[in-house]
């Protein structure tokens, strides 16, 4: 009991002490803090502040409270927040004296102290003016610049004792917290050497959070030689310390801040040195640091600073990459306008451009208009455009003549009566919108006037909006002409026809052309720079295209005197300048003017000196860009840099010349120049080796190449292949660099070209061309023939010419044309020489000897005769073996031979039957050699007749004819060979045949080894062996009667004899241990049956036995065994109980061992279960 007792005490107590305790709410006292007044003056809700009790919370501070503006009020010192406070600015201005004697802050923090700012009457409208340092002043009457809603103005900030100025509106000490959700803080200041945050200063340690409401025309303006942090807020902190923190979120807004007049400028908007998180639809419009890159935003690189939203107009510096998410940039006449930051699959808010008088074209991405509903998902560009339009020549110089106009566009072709001017400290845009400004033989002044201020400057920017649209030009010697016919193509706009002495666009005192798009084309001048002349001014090409200008005297396209010339981008083609004294097809700087290149190209320009580039007093900076053609340099005239690349030769006329690197492939010559800078520069002597060169002197930067453009001049019959080293090694183009004084030697090779031969006449020659050397002989060339003309040779001309190979074929002289040629063949009629025929023994009807004309063929004589010969034709030689052809022609004195072939007859022979001989040709007058006896069957040979005389073959044969043979008959006995038996022969009388005898046999005769022999009677030499056969199977050769076997096969059985397998008789005796036996096996005896022993039964005999080999013959009773009960029955056929007893017995433990297994075997299926 006691233990229950105990238990239901402790969960009593348990259950006390989790039931919840009341908690009461106390309001929270001010009380006085270190360095916290005690006079702070606390507020309640809706506690008004007037003029008439300002003044007291000025000294005393504000306490924890809410408080409403309840009208306009003006302070001379600052209220400093002691607590949590809320300030509802009401629509009303609470503007800090402009009569203070003490610079201020409009709020100040206590640590730990919170201040919230808003605004119930959003909609009220204060008027302000810009002053000169951007800051804004309020002027309810005269105000320009509107602001709605509660502000708080006219803050100067607070000044340390190293006169630098902090928090113009409010400064946020250490620990203190200020939110910021309506209202606007308007036209506050820091100044100082060093000044931070125009608006807001947040110290460090302090709070600043932003969700709505704007900062606007604030400004940070430091010494001379000072800083500038945040126009519109500065966020402080340290790299390893303690930092500033603030948030920006919502609707916030700055604009129209700035960081001013100090060394270095950070963050027009926005400087940040501590925490910086901006997010949501905050935006920063209009605010500037000074064009130092920071003009929206300063973002430093050491803390955990984060913007992933908002939308900010101009520069900003991100140092440490803090700006995360998708950035859209927005370019407004190609220059950066906004960026706004966003998280992917979000829409735009885009911007709206709006200036009194101009038009905007819209946002655009890659020239399509860009969808506000898009959703973006990547980083993005959008352009356009925000200008005035102009459709002719009075709305252009209208639009020039209005100062707000800085960005004009021509929207339509616009030609001009008028010069145009851009004066007044004018800065301006002209896009060309893919249109053509025809200057209509004037130009382009961009200048100042005289009496203009000093620090007045003027400017022109051209651009093209639209270089899709394209123009057609004709070349006219060399300037470009409009010509919607021509074949010359240019995109984009153009201006172009300026030709009344001056250039079409003149850079003058204190002006600036830049050119970023567009094209200049086809401008001249009889003076010079027939594009653009920088006079005292200065011309800057970042894109764009000047082309086929012309100029009579210097600068086909950029004339500059006492300017600048600075090329970054875009390019200068087909100028020209035509005088013949004429310098820098392209480009001409002089008078201590300079040229910058960092990028671009100069091509295929033309003047007498320096194609591309002529200096005079002037320096180029090379640092980068192309420039093809060649280079001129006067009078202390420098090229600094090596960045750019020039093709073409550069002229070096000023021993004083100073380089800094620049080189040219092609070599600098002229005077040797001065390397400068750690440059070393190296001569190069060129020899020709026979040929000539202009410039054989070049200098080359150390570690530089040749150009495989430097060669000699062509030479006549000869093929430059590159120059050889002194080694005699080829330069490699690929590989070699200048690395010393060297000399380079000119390798030559001799040309082949093809001579083809004309005969003129003549027969056409198998080799109708040739490959020839310059230089070396032709070598054998072909003789052609002309019937009844000699052949002189070839010449290089039909008639008279020079001779290259004489009539033999063989030059005269080594080939010398720089061409390949035809050479012709020339001729001379021929003359007459005798013709001599000798017969050789034979007879001919006509002359012997005929004088005959050379190089014609003679007419063929009729033949000559002699007996028992035939005429085969006429030679050239006595032997007879060079056979004349009529129809060649005579080229000497001749002797012909007559050739001759002996008659053949032909003698056959008529063997009357017998074998074939064959006939026979033989020669006249000659004896015929007998030929072999002929045979004929059965008949003897007698000789050959002719006719019925027996032929003598001593007598020589005049005639065809036929020799017989004549046969007696054979009777063969007089043969030599004779048949036997097994052989045939052939009768030596008349070669018949004679058949062999054939064998006479005698009887067959045993040899007793199961073979027979009998012999030839007619030669017993002959003999024939064969094997006995027993065919009747009586055990006898059936030939020689021979016994040759005995009875064999067969089994003896235990009833029977064996049956021989030859003959089939029994034979032998019975075998009575063969039986046939069948087992059987044993069984055990029963109580009512016989059992029995294992035994085997003879199927044959029907024998009984004991074993298996049939050895121990039993009888049938020994097979049987009585069965169990064979005694008692022998006694009286009863069985005795002792028997029965036991059979009980038996059956009784069977019957018991059954049962006791049926036990067993159920209690184990039992078990199993």
């Amino acid at each position: 009991m006691r233990k229950r007792i105990i238990s239901t005490l402790m969960a009593l107590c348990m259950a006390l002490t989790l039931l919840p305790v009341q908690v009461l709410a106390a309001n929270y006292a001010m009380g006085e803090d270190a360095g916290v007044s005690a006079r702070a003056l606390a507020g309640t809700a809706g506690t008004e502040l007037k003029a008439d009790n300002i003044d007291a919370y000025v000294a005393n501070g504000l306490g924890s409270g809410v408080y409403t503006l309840a009208e306009d009020v003006t302070i001379s010192g600052t209220l400093r927040v002691t607590g949590t406070v809320t300030v509802d600015l009401n629509g009303h201005v609470l503007r800090y004296a402009e009569t203070a004697e003490t610079p201020g802050s409009i709020f100040r923090f206590k640590s730990d102290c919170t201040l919230t700012l808003t605004d119930s009457r959003p909609n009220v409208e204060h008027k302000f003016v810009s002053n000169a340092d951007g800051l804004w002043v309020l002027d309810e009457q005269n105000g320009t610049e509107i602001v709605r809603g509660g502000i708080i103005t006219g803050g100067t900030g607070l000044t340390d004792r190293n006169n630098n100025g902090y928090g113009g509106g409010v400064y946020v000490d250490g620990g203190g917290r200020f939110t910021m959700t309506g209202g606007s803080i308007v036209g506050c200041k820091a100044e100082g050497y060093i000044a931070f945050g125009g608006g807001v200063f947040v110290a460090k340690g302090g709070q600043f959070t932003m969700t709505g409401g704007s900062i606007v025309g604030c400004t940070a303006v430091a010494d001379e030689y000072g800083h500038a942090y945040g126009g519109g807020i500065r966020n402080d902190g340290e790299v390893r310390g303690d930092i500033g923190r603030t948030t920006l979120s919502g609707t916030a807004e700055i604009r129209d801040c700035h960081a001013k007049g100090g060394f270095l400028l950070y963050g027009g908007g926005i400087s940040d040195a501590g925490t910086l998180t901006i997010n949501g639809d905050v935006k920063i419009i209009g605010c500037t640091a000074g064009g130092m890159g920071s003009d929206a935003m300063y973002v430093n690189a050491n803390n955990d600073s984060s913007v992933t939203g908002g939308t900010f107009y101009g520069s900003i510096q991100d140092l440490g990459n803090k700006i995360s998410g998708l950035i859209v940039t927005y370019r407004i006449n190609d220059a950066d306008y906004a960026i706004q930051v966003l998280q992917s699959g979000n829409q735009i808010t885009l911007p709206n451009p709006a200036k009194p008088g101009y038009t905007f074209d819209g946002w655009y991405k890659d020239g399509a208009k860009w969808e506000k509903t898009t959703l973006v998902t990547e980083k993005l560009t959008l352009t356009g455009s925000l200008y005035v339009p102009v459709t002719d020549e009075s709305t252009l110089t209208a639009a020039l003549a209005d100062s707000s106009s800085d960005v004009i566009r021509l929207t339509s072709d616009i030609k001009l009566s008028n010069e145009l001017q851009i004066t007044n400290n004018r800065k301006v845009t002209l896009d060309l919108n893919g249109y053509v400004l025809d200057l209509g033989g004037k130009h382009i002044s961009v200048s100042a006037l005289s009496g203009d201020p000093w620090y007045h400057s003027n400017q022109l920017t051209i651009i093209d909006s639209d270089p899709t649209k394209h123009h057609k030009f004709t070349d006219n010697d060399g300037l470009w002409k409009l010509d919607e016919n021509g074949d010359k193509t240019v995109s984009g706009g153009v201006i172009t026809g300026g030709s009344d002495g001056s250039s079409a666009i003149i850079a003058g005192s204190r002006g600036t052309v830049t050119m970023n798009v567009g094209n200049i084309v086809g401008c001249s001048t009889s003076g010079v720079g027939g594009a653009v002349s920088a006079r005292n001014g200065t011309f800057i090409m970042n894109g764009g295209s000047i082309i086929g200008c012309k100029t009579d005297f210097a600068g086909g396209a950029v004339y500059v005197l006492n300017g600048k010339f600075i090329m970054n981008s875009g390019s200068i083609t087909n100028c020209v300048v035509t005088s013949p004294a004429g310098d820098g097809g392209a480009v001409y700087i002089s008078n201590d003017s300079t040229f910058t290149m960092t990028g671009g190209s100069i091509a295929d320009c033309t003047a007498v000196n320096g194609s591309a580039l002529y200096l005079k007093n002037g320096t180029m900076n090379a640092g980068g860009g192309t420039v093809g053609g060649t280079v001129v340099l006067e009078r202390n005239s420098t090229i600094q840099g090596s960045g750019s690349t020039f093709s073409g030769l550069i002229i070096n006329n000023d021993a004083q010349t100073q380089f800094s690197g620049a080189h040219s492939p092609l070599g600098i010559v002229g005077e040797e120049p001065v390397g400068a800078n750690g440059y070393s520069y190296h001569k190069v002597a060129f020899d020709t080796a026979g040929g000539n060169m202009s410039h054989t002197t070049r200098y080359f930067l150390q570690g530089k190449d040749i150009s495989n453009e430097i060669k000699p001049d062509p030479r006549t019959g000869y093929t430059f292949g590159g120059w050889n080293k002194a080694d005699g090694t080829a330069w490699d183009y690929a590989s070699d660099t200048v690395t010393d004084n060297i000399t380079l030697y000119a390798k030559w090779t001799a040309n082949t070209y093809t001579v083809t031969f004309d005969s003129t006449g003549g027969s056409e020659v198998t080799t109708k061309t040739i490959d020839v050397t310059y230089g070396e002989p032709l070598g054998d060339m072909p003789v052609p023939k002309r019937e009844g003309y000699v052949f002189l040779g070839w010449y290089d001309a039909p008639v008279d010419g020079k001779c290259y190979g004489n009539s033999d074929g063989k030059s005269t002289s080594p080939y010398d044309k720089d061409v390949s040629i035809t050479l012709y063949a020339q001729w001379a009629e021929a003359p007459s020489r005798m013709v001599y025929f000798n017969t050789c023994g034979g007879t001919m009807t006509g002359p012997v000897e005929v004088l005959h004309k050379l190089n014609t063929p003679i007419a063929k004589p009729d033949n000559p005769t002699k007996t028992g010969h035939s005429f085969n034709g006429w030679y050239t030689d006595s032997a007879l073996t060079q056979a004349w052809d009529f129809d060649d022609w005579v080229t000497g004195e001749l002797r012909l031979y007559a050739g001759w072939t002996v008659d053949q007859h032909t003698i056959t022979f008529d063997t009357n039957g017998g074998s074939e001989i064959a006939s026979i040709t033989q020669d006249y007058g000659t004896q015929i050699t007998a030929p072999a006896a002929p045979q004929k069957t059965g008949y003897a040979f007698g000789g050959w007749y002719l006719g019925d005389t027996k032929y003598d073959f001593a007598a020589v044969v005049t005639e065809d004819m036929t020799l017989t043979a004549k046969w007696t008959v054979c009777g063969h006995k007089g043969s030599t060979a004779q048949p036997t038996c097994t052989d045939a022969v052939k009768c030596t009388v008349c070669g018949s045949t004679l058949p062999a005898l054939g064998h006479t046999w005698g009887a067959w005769t045993s040899n007793g080894n199961g073979t027979h022999t009998r012999a030839c009677k007619r030669d017993s030499a002959h003999t024939e062996t064969k094997s006995c056969v027993d065919a009747d199977r009586d055990h006898m050769c059936d030939a020689c009667g021979q016994t040759i076997s005995g009875h064999t096969g067969g089994t003896a059985t235990c009833t029977a004899k064996a049956v021989c397998s030859v003959c089939g008789q029994s034979y032998g005796a019975v075998d009575t241990a063969n039986h046939d036996l069948k087992h059987t096996a044993a069984k055990e005896p029963g109580a009512f049956v016989t059992g029995r022993i294992e035994y085997w039964t003879c199927r044959t005999c029907g024998k009984y036995f004991a074993d298996a080999g049939g050895a121990k013959e039993i009888s049938r009773d020994d097979i049987i065994i009585p069965r169990l009960g064979a005694a008692a029955d022998s006694e009286g056929g009863k069985v005795s109980p002792a028997t029965f007893d036991a059979g009980i017995g038996v059956s009784a433990v069977t019957a018991v061992t059954s049962l006791a297994g049926l036990a067993l075997l159920r209690r184990k299926r039992r078990d199993g279960e």
